[in-house]
């Protein structure tokens, strides 16, 4: 039989070393929920972001609202007719199924 130096062990790699330094998460407009800050909380589950209107478009129908959370404005479409609060303070809800994390930072 052959001598020689022995095969080196597999080497592994630790999940954290596959990730991305950051992420960017993309949800369509229509797929999040405007809720009064003061009101109920969401349904279990749903993931829930503090915000403050920033400008509303009206489009017929439905308006597009911007709303300014942590240095990034995000855009929501609402039915035309959702009533806003007074003082502007808002929470978005989303089902975490339709947020897409993409990997990266989008500005």
């Amino acid at each position: 039989p052959a001598s020689g130096p022995a095969p080196a062990p597999p080497r592994s790699v630790s999940a954290s070393a596959c990730l991305p330094a950051s992420v960017s998460v993309s949800i369509r407009p229509e797929s999040i929920r405007l809720l009064p800050r003061a009101a109920a909380p969401a349904a279990a589950g749903d993931n829930c972001l503090p915000g403050k209107i920033a400008g509303v478009v009206f489009l017929g129908a439905t308006r597009r609202v911007d709303v300014a959370v942590d240095g990034v404005t995000l855009q929501v479409t609402t039915d035309a007719d959702l009533p806003f609060p007074a003082d502007g303070e808002v929470v978005l809800v989303f089902a975490p199924e339709r947020a897409v994390a993409l990997p990266g930072r989008v500005s």
